[in-house]
């Protein structure tokens, strides 16, 4: 059995990770191919449970992905089980454990947050990578890439819902690239420059269903959203398929070329406008998380967990700002996916763990396209 090994204080945390053997990590978690599989009996195992043990009081996650236990992760199946506070696990009833079809459970703190903060580079062509705002949310984040519209063609930005906000916002709280003028806050202004003004919010989805008659808990796919670029092209931008490079005006892909759900140990990365091209590998792909930007109630489901390589960014996957950025398989960066909203803090400086949302729920969520010509 491979093993990784980090600790914090002795305490098995999903943060603060130190990998002894680089070199080893990389070759025998994520380019192995006797990585035990995550079969499809698990995951219905897992889903028989899932909204027993979120009812469980601490518990702000249930996921199935690498076993972790006294700070150790190994490349056996478990169900990931994410809490407030590790010294506070509650007691999962028998009954439930039986449901389970042999699995093992672990437990993980955890703390994910939305990625929203300042950044200030301006772009033209407008592409994947780069720093948006809504002075309305007043929070920054990453337009993820340039998708297209599947039954217009219209080409649209992507990035997450509590980045850009809801529909029918009207200029000057619409959405802009780098930053809003200090005018919009200003009473009674009403010359306004709109030069940096790129596009209005067309559609959007979050946890918003009941996933049953009656449910106070509500549940959704994705965090994401779509807004028209009309007012870029207006202002004498144009827009492109590429997702930009760590450093500009380097380009990381020229498109996106396909789409897919990652695997349990598979390498991945992304480009955002705070952390920009970093690393990371998959921890768990099949996780129900409390959705932080959010009231309590609202659960983000079948979502993945991608924990930071420690030679990338000093093993930070994310960090504030960085919502809204695409994911890609690292073996080959022009296929997507996932759509990054929240991580899980390892420390005063950045997340260790990043959450996202497969992009093809993205893709049928929002009726666009990430591949197109």
């Amino acid at each position: 059995m491979n093993i990784l090994q980090y600790t914090t204080n002795g305490i098995s945390k999903l943060v603060c990770i130190i990998f002894l053997n680089v070199n080893y990590f990389e070759s025998n978690v994520v380019e192995r191919g006797d990585i035990m599989e995550i079969t499809a009996e698990m995951i219905a195992a897992k889903k028989l449970v899932e909204w027993p043990i979120l009812a469980l009081p601490g518990v702000v996650g249930v996921g199935i992905g690498m076993l972790e236990e006294n700070g150790i992760l190994h490349d056996e199946v478990a169900i990931r089980v994410y809490v407030t506070d590790i010294s506070q696990v509650p007691q999962i009833p028998f009954h439930i454990l039986e449901l389970m079809g042999g699995l093992r459970v672990c437990f993980i703190e955890s703390h994910v947050e939305p990625l929203v903060l300042p950044d200030n580079n301006r772009y033209n062509p407008i592409v994947g990578g780069i720093k948006i705002i809504n002075p309305k949310i007043g929070e920054y984040g990453t337009l993820g890439a340039v998708v297209q519209d599947s039954n217009t063609g219209e080409l649209l930005g992507l990035s997450c819902f509590h980045v850009v906000g809801n529909l029918n916002s009207s200029f000057p709280f619409t959405v802009w690239q780098p930053d809003h003028p200090p005018g919009v806050f200003i009473p009674g202004t009403t010359a306004i420059p709109p030069d940096d003004n790129i596009g209005r919010v067309v559609r959007v989805d979050y946890p918003q269903t009941p996933p049953l008659p009656f449910s106070p808990i509500l549940v959704g796919l994705v965090d994401a959203a779509v807004f028209t670029l009309v007012p870029a092209l207006e202002y004498g931008r144009t827009l492109s398929s590429e997702i930009v490079d760590q450093d500009p005006p380097a380009i990381l892909i020229d498109r996106i070329t396909a789409t897919a759900w990652c695997k349990k140990g598979e390498g991945v990365c992304k480009r955002g406008f705070r952390t920009r091209l970093t690393k990371g590998f998959v921890i768990d792909v099949n996780c129900a998380h409390q959705w932080m930007a959010g009231p309590s109630n609202r659960y983000v489901i079948d979502q993945a967990l991608v924990m930071g390589y420690p030679d990338s960014n000093n093993g930070f996957f994310c960090d504030h700002g960085d919502s809204g950025s695409v994911v890609l398989r690292d073996s080959d960066r022009t296929t997507a996916v996932g759509l990054l909203w929240g991580g899980d803090r390892g420390g005063a400086s950045g997340f260790r763990v990043g959450i996202i949302s497969s992009i093809q729920n993205v893709e049928s969520q929002l009726s666009v396209k990430m591949v197109w010509i």
